[in-house]
């Protein structure tokens, strides 16, 4: 197809989505999902962790279809969010690498041990006061991911549901963390730099 008819098409599909239209949004979904996942695989590796990326732009993408400015490229819009979503998890990454690493070179007779683990304690209630604001039903898929390492086809196929349902829970579930602890994000900071 060439650019002028593919930017025809997501000008089109771009309105129907603004408008409402959940058959526009399954078919953007169905035209882009496999290649912004290899997009996302170019950045972050990992399938699992490039298609949450990618879930997660369409849930927002949908969540925020109301504010979308029309006639726009809805493509380069996506891969921009995409990328920036692909450096947001690398940073991430790298924090908790460097986390890892402050941790295995600190001695126990370090001053600053008392103090993160205090700061590591109120992260930890902040956590758990977070899973409590979270319906069950999407947590339960999270913590199964998580902290379990379950595949999602595993937990569909042991919770009986679509794997798109547990793809979509998780990746909310996760969305609500973020935006419940967003507070709290410079603790994380913080204790990484004792």
């Amino acid at each position: 197809m060439n650019k002028i008819k593919h930017s025809k098409i997501d000008s089109y599909l771009l309105d129907r989505i603004a408008d409402n239209d959940e058959d526009a949004f399954s078919c953007l979904f169905s035209e882009y999902y496999v290649d912004f996942v290899v997009f996302a695989g170019t950045f972050v590796g990992g399938k699992e962790d490039s298609e949450e990326i990618v879930q997660e732009v369409f849930i927002e993408l949908w969540e925020s279809r109301s504010k979308l400015r029309r006639g726009g490229s809805l493509r380069s819009y996506m891969l921009t969010v995409i990328h920036n979503k692909c450096m947001d998890l690398l940073r991430h990454r790298q924090v908790k690498q460097n986390y890892i690493e402050v941790v295995a070179k600190e001695d126990l007779g370090n001053p600053y041990d008392v103090e993160a683990s205090v700061l590591l304690a109120d992260l930890q209630q902040k956590l758990e006061d977070a899973f409590s604001k979270i319906p069950p039903e999407l947590l339960q898929p999270f913590k199964m991911n998580r902290f379990e390492g379950k595949k999602y086809q595993e937990i569909a196929k042991e919770l009986d549901l679509p794997l798109r349902t547990v793809e979509f829970r998780v990746a909310k579930a996760l969305k609500l963390i973020k935006t419940l602890l967003k507070d709290y994000f410079i603790i994380c900071l913080f204790v990484n730099m004792m």
